[in-house]
C-alpha cells in the first residue's frame, strides 16, 4: 500500500484560493434564489396565512412597507482548517449584512449587521485515481457584534435565519464546493485497486491505496472476480436451505 500525507497547511492553501475566488460568499435575494417560494419569503409584506419575512419581524413590515430583504455574506479573512484525530474541520469567519429595498426609496437600505463564526465539516470522504473528494457541512456557528435598526431582531433571530437559509439554499451548495476534487501529484501511472484508505489525524490526513501495475492488474482483477462469484455461490447456497412454511 502507498500512503500519501496531508498537513493543515496543505488544505488551508487550497480553502484560501476558494476564498479569493469568494466561494464562502452569498447573496440571498430575489435576483440570486431560482425558486419563486423562496424568493416570496423575503418580502417584508405578504398574506394573512402566509410566512415572509414581515410576519417573522414585524417591525420590519411597519418600518418598510412593501419592500423585499437582500442579505449578503461574506468572508473577513481566509478560512483555517484543522483536523484532528477522526475529523477534520474548516473555520470560516464571516459579515453578515441585510438590506431592504421598499416602496419610498429606489436605492437598498442597510438595516442588519453581524458576524459569523461558522464551523464546517469534512463528510464522506473518499480517496480514488489519485483524487482524494468530501463534501462540506456546515455542523455549528455563532452570531455575535449584532448592529440592528429594526426591533426584534437579535443574536438568537439570526442564528434561526441562518438555520432556515442552510436548510433551503445553503447546505446543498456547500455540499458540492469539493465536489471536483483535490488531485495527488501522480507520480508512477499505476493503477489503484478498490476505494482508498483514510484516515484524518491530529496535524495531518492520511490517505492509502494500493497500485497495481500490468499484468498484475489482471490479477488482481481476477482475484476480485473470483472472490465475487465465490460469494454470489454462498448466497445462492445459502437460499437452498431455507424452509418455507
Amino acid at each position: 500500500m502507498s500512503s500519501f500525507q496531508l498537513s493543515n497547511y496543505t488544505f488551508a492553501s487550497l480553502f484560501f484560493w476558494m476564498d479569493q475566488y469568494r466561494k464562502f460568499d452569498y447573496e440571498i435575494s430575489q435576483s440570486t434564489i431560482r425558486d419563486p417560494e423562496v424568493a416570496g419569503y423575503l418580502r417584508t409584506e405578504c398574506g394573512a396565512k402566509e410566512i415572509c419575512a414581515g410576519t417573522l419581524f414585524p417591525a420590519l413590515s411597519q418600518n418598510f412597507p412593501n419592500g423585499v430583504v437582500a442579505i449578503r455574506s461574506r468572508t473577513i479573512t481566509f478560512p483555517s482548517v484543522l483536523f484532528e484525530r477522526g475529523k477534520a474541520v474548516v473555520l470560516v469567519e464571516s459579515r453578515i449584512d441585510a438590506f431592504v429595498n421598499h416602496s419610498s426609496q429606489q436605492q437598498n437600505r442597510r438595516f442588519l449587521s453581524a458576524n459569523m463564526h461558522a464551523k464546517i465539516n469534512l463528510q464522506n470522504a473518499s480517496f480514488l485515481d489519485y483524487l482524494f473528494r468530501a463534501e462540506l457541512a456546515i455542523d455549528t456557528f455563532d452570531i455575535s457584534n449584532v448592529v440592528s435598526m429594526v426591533d426584534g431582531i437579535d443574536a438568537g433571530s439570526i442564528e434561526f435565519l441562518v438555520n432556515a437559509l442552510n436548510e433551503l439554499i445553503i447546505a446543498e451548495d456547500m455540499k458540492r464546493k469539493l465536489q471536483d476534487g483535490i488531485k495527488m501529484p501522480v507520480l508512477l501511472d499505476f493503477e489503484q485497486i478498490g476505494p482508498g484508505l483514510i484516515r484524518f489525524e491530529d496535524g495531518m490526513l492520511l490517505l492509502g491505496a494500493d497500485f497495481c501495475f500490468e499484468e498484475n492488474c489482471i490479477k488482481q482483477e481476477k482475484s476480485l472476480l473470483m472472490i465475487a462469484e465465490s460469494q454470489q455461490s454462498l448466497d445462492m447456497d445459502a437460499n437452498y436451505y431455507d424452509i418455507s412454511t
